[in-house]
Order: structure tokens, then C-alpha cells, then sequence
């Protein structure tokens, strides 16, 4: 994994002397982060989150790494406190595992097209382009009928 990061232009220097923790604040975080700033906002902290993780080996169980995170990317008025209230918290975190039972989500990553189509697991660029051009003929079939 680091000759691949070492290779890439600019380099990722990856470090895997950080401490694996349990995610599920930054998980909740990226919910609140959806719910009021959007995906593309989210994907930022996503991205904040990762480079934290996998090349400064910070520790993503701690809320002052998460909130710091977020900060890099949008207002973060009431996060913290969101996050030390386990209840209101866990209730966004909740629905949103509801949504991902509905849709038979079975693990990460796991896209859905146009609400309807599901792509299970990383996938090639082929087969994304396969799959998203069988979806376009699938929805333009049922519009005909």
C-alpha cells in the first residue's frame, strides 16, 4: 500500500501507525455533515477524514479530530454537541441504517442508481460504465411503455 500511495502524483505518503478505533462518531458526523451541508460537503469531510487517518495516523474515535475535520470544510456550529448527545445522535444514525436495510445494502462501498439500481462492493470503471448504461436503458425501456 505505500510503494502504490509513494507511486501516485502527487505522492501519498500512507502511515499505519495510527490507532484503530471504533468509527461510529465519524460516521454520525458525515450525517449531520449530509443533513445540513450536503453530499458534496460531505464527500470533503470524507476526504479530511481519510487523509487524517491514512497519512497523519490520527485517531478517529476522538471528537476533537472529528469536529476539527469537518471544520476543514464547513461550519461546525453544534456539532460537538451533537456528537456528546448519544441519543439525538444515534436517532440520525439510526434512520439512516433503517434506509440502508430497506435497500439491502450489504456493505461499503454500495451505490444506488436512481434510487433503484444497486452496485454491491468496489467495482472496476467498466463495469461502473456497464452498469450505468444498463440502468439508462432499463429507465428509457420503461418510459416507452
Amino acid at each position: 500500500m505505500k510503494a502504490l500511495g509513494e507511486a501516485e502524483s502527487p505522492p501519498i505518503h500512507f502511515s499505519f501507525d495510527g490507532l484503530i478505533a471504533n468509527t461510529e462518531n465519524s460516521h454520525r458526523m458525515l450525517e449531520w455533515v449530509l443533513d445540513r451541508h450536503g453530499a458534496s460537503v460531505q464527500q470533503q469531510v470524507v476526504e479530511a477524514l481519510s487523509r487524517r487517518y491514512f497519512t497523519e495516523a490520527q485517531n478517529l474515535g476522538d471528537l476533537t479530530v472529528l469536529v476539527d475535520a469537518a471544520a476543514e470544510c464547513c461550519d461546525t456550529g453544534g456539532l460537538l454537541e451533537f456528537l456528546q448527545d448519544g441519543l439525538r445522535c444515534r436517532n440520525l444514525a439510526e434512520v439512516s441504517m433503517q434506509l440502508v436495510e430497506q435497500n439491502t445494502v450489504m456493505g461499503v462501498p454500495h451505490f444506488v442508481i436512481g434510487g433503484k439500481y444497486h452496485v454491491p462492493g468496489a467495482q472496476d470503471f467498466d463495469v461502473c460504465v456497464r452498469l450505468l448504461l444498463r440502468a439508462v436503458e432499463r429507465e428509457q425501456a420503461q418510459a416507452k411503455l
